[in-house]
């Protein structure tokens, strides 16, 4: 027989690769518990795992890492096993400027955008405050700039011309 002590429960979770970086100790977590449907619970981020978990028998590709959420208070009908969801508040970022995520660029080791200029784009260096799998909050654009999605500066690779039967059909070139 085991006693446990549910004044002092834990969440124990798994993030992505690409979220474990904007997490940190001591944010705050809202906690929904399945089995208590419309009840929400408040907690604080106690620790992210410095090193990806996996199991030897998980084939899954994705990278996650262990989180470990205190629960602020206690509800006497909270059970060990109880499946939740976590929405992990993270910092407040004020005025910041959000982008697609495929929008950011390495370029000699610096962080950058193309803003559309005149008739073209242009590169220009940015401050990555945070980023997930499909967002980027940065500094160094201004609100309403429109960002390149793809690398302008990549030629992109031209599909070869398919052989025509018809000698007066295909695809011309300069």
């Amino acid at each position: 027989m085991e006693v446990i002590d549910v004044s002092h429960l834990q969440v124990s979770a798994q993030v992505n690769e690409t979220d474990r970086t904007n997490l940190k100790a001591g944010q705050s977590v809202e906690i929904r518990i399945d089995a208590l449907p419309g009840e929400a619970l408040s907690g604080r981020v106690q620790a992210v795992g410095g090193a990806m978990g996996r199991e030897f028998w998980d084939d899954n590709t994705q990278h996650k890492f262990d989180v470990t959420v205190q629960l602020d208070s206690s509800d006497p009908l909270l059970r060990p096993g109880f499946t939740a969801k976590l929405n992990i508040l993270g910092d407040h970022l004020s005025r910041a400027i959000s982008i697609p995520a495929e929008a950011v660029f390495d370029h000699d080791g610096k962080k950058v955008v193309y803003c559309r200029r005149n008739h073209g784009f242009e590169m220009q260096e940015v401050k990555v405050r945070a980023m997930n799998e499909g967002r980027a909050i940065l500094d160094g654009v201004f609100p309403g700039t429109d960002v390149a999605l793809v690398n302008p500066e990549t030629k992109p690779s031209r599909p070869k011309p398919e052989k025509s039967s018809n000698p007066g059909l295909g695809t011309t070139s300069n």
